[in-house]
């Protein structure tokens, strides 16, 4: 019996090895989507200091090209973001510490634009039913 990977299974591999690749970026999505899920507060300032920006996406690692979508989007607001981490207590969370801690990284901002041109090659429609990507097509 042969067993042939289907083509979506594939690409989710592929974006799995490159997220295996970036383990700071990897760290930094985690740590930031920790602090929106469990604080309240956090999500009330970013939505006052950031109206214009949607909520991230969150990365669920069983949904295919999730992560890909969350890289997007902290590539492209990273500035705005780490700004707003920059205003948040380290000592109210481990998870903020942490994030600081990776968005001060001297490389982070580095390793998340090469990890996003790395996956330009991936079809979009392997991780387009993430609403990020919806609204970042609409803004274009």
């Amino acid at each position: 019996m042969v067993h042939v990977t289907c083509t979506s299974h594939g690409l989710h591999r592929t974006a799995e090895q490159i997220r295996i690749q970036f383990p700071k970026v990897d760290k930094l999505v985690a740590n930031v989507k920790r602090v929106f899920k469990k604080a309240p507060y956090c999500v009330q300032k970013f939505h006052t200091d950031a109206p214009h920006i949607p909520l991230h996406p969150e990365p669920i690692l069983t949904r295919w090209g999730s992560w890909i979508s969350a890289a997007i989007y902290y590539s492209e607001n990273f500035e705005t973001i780490r700004q707003i981490f920059e205003c948040f207590d380290e000592n109210n969370a481990l998870s903020i510490k942490n994030a600081q801690k990776y968005f001060k990284s001297n490389k982070i901002e580095g390793n998340l634009a090469y990890s996003i041109y790395v996956t330009n090659w991936l079809p979009e429609e392997s991780y387009a039913d993430q609403s990020y990507v919806r609204v970042r097509r609409n803004r274009k």
